[in-house]
């Protein structure tokens, strides 16, 4: 009797976790039980790692850009949870393949990004999506860190596509610099600032590429 009564108990545990996700959620990803999963996302970031309750605004149906700077593996989940619709991010191939994470990778719809083959392919990708009035995450300094420029292919798509660019900085992490750590270790208070969004044309590119990197790329605050 015990063998159905522990599966039955798991069951309903799941389908109450996901009923609270699906309260909590601020994206309709068009799936009740992925919805659960966000807005558990959402608690998770919000309630474990003290993110601020915040929510970028997005147009309803037209495609957008989000950008963030890079500081760890949580990002995405921290980008994710604060967005007012589901956002498909620009994934380096390496890290889509990791264990035990392929199957959320493929659920979230993202982009691998082939950096050793065929990175234009990405690009088309992206650019296809944002036509068709999808969100497109990207990370643009291409890798985990401070430092570093912009890749310019954030504004070339914007400016292709006619999207706007959101770009939202973090700070604060408890794990940064590290991949599976940074989503269990603890932060204290995650700093998530929401920029206005940047219109990019052919004739603004470079001004608007530099505006985004003042906002994104900036050093460690070291308290006084």
């Amino acid at each position: 009797m015990l063998w159905l009564v522990i599966p039955l108990v798991l069951l309903v545990i799941v389908l109450i976790l996901l009923f609270i996700g699906n309260r909590a959620r601020c994206a309709d990803w068009g799936s009740w039980a992925f919805n659960g999963f966000s807005g558990l996302n959402r608690l998770f970031c919000i309630r474990y790692h003290r993110m601020p309750n915040q929510k970028v605004v997005f147009p309803k149906n037209n495609g957008a850009l989000l950008a963030g700077n890079h500081l760890s593996g949580l990002d995405g989940f921290l980008l994710q949870a604060v967005s007012s619709r589901p956002v498909r991010f620009m994934i380096a191939k390496e890290e889509i393949e990791r264990f035990g994470l392929r199957w959320l990778f493929r659920e979230a719809r993202v982009i691998p990004v082939d950096r050793n083959a065929r990175p234009d392919q990405a690009f088309r990708a992206a650019l296809q999506a944002l036509k068709q009035g999808e969100v497109i995450g990207m990370f643009p300094q291409g890798k985990i860190g401070r430092a570093g420029s912009l890749k310019r292919g954030l504004t070339k798509l914007a400016e292709l596509a006619e999207v706007d660019i959101y770009p939202v900085y973090l700070d604060n992490i408890q794990g940064e610099g590290e991949i599976v750590a940074s989503i269990y270790k603890r932060s204290e208070s995650i700093t998530v600032e929401i920029g206005q969004p940047v219109k990019v044309t052919a004739e603004s590119s470079e001004a608007a590429l530099e505006e985004l990197t003042k906002f994104l790329v900036r050093p460690k605050h070291r308290a006084e």
